[in-house]
């Protein structure tokens, strides 16, 4: 289930232009973590690695 709330906040971030703008001001993963559970997201960052790589641009 945290592996797809990961999934959920990859898509929500292009949707969401307030939670895009506050992801521009982290400077650390615990940071990110704090955002996505204000919105709902619920995930540690060991799922977001597992997930992330997936979501990048080469």
């Amino acid at each position: 289930m945290s592996k797809q709330n990961v999934i959920s906040f990859l898509q929500a971030i292009s949707n969401q232009p307030t939670l895009t703008q506050k992801l521009k001001s982290i400077t650390c993963s615990s940071q990110l973590l704090e955002i996505a559970a204000e919105y709902g997201y619920d995930f540690t960052d060991q799922e977001l690695l597992a997930i992330g790589p997936r979501w990048t641009k080469e």
